[in-house]
């Protein structure tokens, strides 16, 4: 692709690292064993994206650097249970999901229930203003309460203004099992980002809702599939139709004499080509800028298209921005990129330093190649 396209449009989202931490183990079927001497805080709960995140290691992060006190494991349900040392609360938890294929994260104020999941990872997005895995990384995993009440009160909201029905509880700490209404609830979310013209993915979900904005894809129910019944068809058996038969009428053709005509002579008249530049590209090419729930979009004429993704996600379109700073203002990151058919994206990351003040900014760009 064109690097002054790309480097000049290029966008973005979500940096799906996954965060190190300390890993202990446990299988979630059966009893974690300690020093009967030593107090422990039990945490547990269920990993689960709709269908359970099973045989998968749960590590602990806590606010003093340690974590479990030995390792933890899901069970087949999906259900795991680890000790901490008491004073370690409170704990940043993590989970693989080969399903999503990025880590999920959530969080344990205190020793009891803890789900992770989708919705957790959005609760712990929405209350640190942050990706979680770059939370996970930090130094000072510890949320303030009323934050991360308020965040999980967002997500509770805005899937409800969205059209799913809530069972009561909350999605951190409220006990369930494969199958019950709050895994049901992960199903159609799944459902409903495969089914949005609005959100690609449950990673774009993530960063539109982590930036404050309260946009879910429009409630869509997993597993509506409905059976057809099978129809026998009516055999038909033809009419025969007898033909009818038709006497032709004899045509007896008029002679005619032909004119002859004097061919005029033509001189033909040189023509000189005019040369025919090339155009640079046959396609026109619609970018979309997404930040924070706002988008802009911007449309080029005669743009080549990648042929594929190799081409369109080549490092060497990138390595401007990621390797340079406007007198140390701003650095640029590229997070994410993917290519298929007509359609690519690109997620990036705009770290600015001005005058004392330093921010990021997350934001996804869409190109869309259109055959002229």
């Amino acid at each position: 692709m064109n690097r002054l396209t790309t480097c000049t449009l290029v966008g973005l989202t979500v940096l799906n690292l996954a965060a190190c931490g300390n890993s202990s183990s446990t299988d979630a079927d059966s009893n974690s064993t300690t020093d009967s001497n030593i107090k422990t805080a039990t945490l547990e709960g269920t990993a689960a994206t709709g269908a359970a995140i099973a045989n998968e290691t749960v590590t602990a992060k806590c606010v003093d650097g340690s974590g479990f006190l030995n390792a933890v494991t899901t069970g087949s349900d999906g259900k795991w249970v680890g000790t901490v040392a008491p004073t370690s609360l409170p704990c940043a938890l993590k989970v693989n999901s080969t399903v999503l294929g990025t880590m999920l994260y959530s969080f344990a104020e205190t020793q009891g229930t803890v789900n992770i999941s989708p919705l957790t990872n959005l609760a712990v997005a929405r209350a640190t203003s942050s990706l979680p895995d770059e939370w996970f990384k930090s130094t000072n995993i510890k949320i303030d309460t009323t934050a991360f009440n308020n965040a999980v009160q967002s997500l509770t909201t805005s899937l409800t203004t969205s059209g799913f029905t809530l069972p009561t509880g909350n999605p951190i700490t409220t006990q369930f099992v494969i199958g019950d209404p709050w895994d049901k609830v992960l199903d159609n979310l799944a459902a409903s980002i495969n089914s949005s013209t609005s959100f690609k993915s449950y990673s774009e979900l993530v960063t539109v809702f982590l930036d404050g904005t309260n946009s879910f894809p429009a409630f869509v129910a997993a597993g509506n599939n409905v059976t057809p019944t099978p129809v026998t068809p009516t055999p038909v058996i033809p009419t025969p139709v007898t033909p009818t038969p038709v006497t032709p009428t004899p045509v007896i053709p008029t002679p005619v004499t032909p004119t002859p005509v004097t061919p005029t002579p033509v001189t033909p008249t040189p023509v000189t080509p005019t040369p025919v530049t090339p155009t640079p590209g046959s396609y026109d090419l619609k970018v979309t800028v997404n930040v924070s729930g706002t988008s802009t979009v911007t449309t080029l004429s005669g743009v080549p298209k990648p042929s594929s993704q190799s081409e369109f996600c080549s490092a060497d379109q990138y390595s401007q921005f990621q390797n340079t700073s406007n007198g140390g203002s701003y650095t640029w990151e590229i997070v994410s990129c993917n290519f298929s058919g007509n359609e690519g994206n690109i997620a990036a990351k705009a770290n600015i330093s001005v005058a004392g003040f330093n921010t990021s900014i997350n934001y996804l760009t869409n190109y869309l190649y259109i055959a002229k």
